[in-house]
């Protein structure tokens, strides 16, 4: 139980994918202040990092490894999220239309998203076992909607401020990205203050 804990707080605050890792970077500066869509947008790459990752490692440990083709996983990996993130989109599309529209482009984009691919890759690459991946997945997942909610306050706090028009936009966005980056690098001790790692 506490490995448990551990995984997941790591993931989420010391080891953030976006803040630490700086990636999946994409949808932070492109969604709006839409609260709405920002969650619905959070919740399907935190689906599709636990579906992918349910379906990429039996396909890597039972498919590439023994027929000596492991060095396609990236491409195999790429094509299961795309499918998963298709199978998505019809999924929204059917019974959340008013969401499908808000997400825009970005839905698609999770396909692309560097941060699902960057999971898959780290758990498959550090020897992970299902079980330890799915809890890796599932605090990756929880890390990105936890930016992704602090940014859309902090994004809606720099539209309303009064800044020279120079920093208006996307240099304010940069900004504050850093420091919030700055802010979650502050956390690495915590692991260890926590569970005395």
């Amino acid at each position: 139980m506490k490995d448990f804990f551990y995984i997941i707080i790591g993931a989420v605050l010391v080891n953030n994918v976006v803040m630490v890792k700086g990636l999946g970077i994409c949808p932070l500066f492109g969604q709006g202040n839409d609260s709405r869509a920002v969650h619905g947008l959070s919740a399907s790459v935190l689906l599709i990092m636990l579906l992918s990752t349910a379906c990429a490692w039996p396909v890597y440990r039972f498919v590439l490894v023994p027929f000596g083709i492991d060095y396609m996983e990236t491409i195999v990996f790429v094509l299961i999220i795309a499918g998963l993130v298709q199978l998505a989109e019809i999924l929204i599309e059917r019974f959340l239309p008013g969401l499908r529209g808000k997400l825009g482009i970005y839905l698609p984009l999770t396909a692309s998203n560097c941060a699902v691919l960057g999971l898959l890759e780290q758990n498959i690459t550090a020897g992970r076992d299902l079980a330890y991946s799915m809890i890796s997945a599932l605090g990756t997942g929880l890390g990105f909607w936890l930016v992704m909610f602090l940014f859309e306050g902090i994004r809606s706090r720099v539209d309303a401020a009064d800044i020279p028009e120079s920093f208006r936009g996307t240099a304010s966005y940069l900004i504050a990205a850093s420091i919030m980056g700055l802010s979650f690098m502050g956390l690495t001790g915590l692991l260890d203050g926590l569970f005395g790692m």
